[in-house]
């Protein structure tokens, strides 16, 4: 952005679902990035990770939803995020 920020996103679906949940792993993202887990009508953030860099989203309504990262974009070349899992709910 012209703020001095990066913005990452990446939209995710699971034909079908009645929610989604995301396990993430930060290795390395610096303590100022924010992470936003974003859906139709619901936003949620900034996220944390745990101390260990485990990060488990709430679980939204629908089958969509947007990963949204800010960070400096000093760091974002050495900014690491890794999607373990998506969780979907099809009850």
């Amino acid at each position: 952005t012209a703020e001095g920020w990066t913005r990452w996103l990446v939209p995710m679906s699971s034909a079908g679902a009645k929610s989604l949940s995301l396990h993430l792993s930060a290795e390395s993202l610096p303590a100022s990035a924010e992470v936003w887990l974003c859906a139709e009508g619901f936003n949620q953030g900034p996220l944390r990770p745990a101390p260990d860099g485990e990060l488990y989203t709430p679980r939204v309504t629908g089958d969509r939803v947007v990963l949204e990262v800010l960070l400096p974009a000093s760091e974002a070349a050495r900014a690491k995020l890794t999607l373990v899992e998506v969780f979907g709910g099809f009850r």
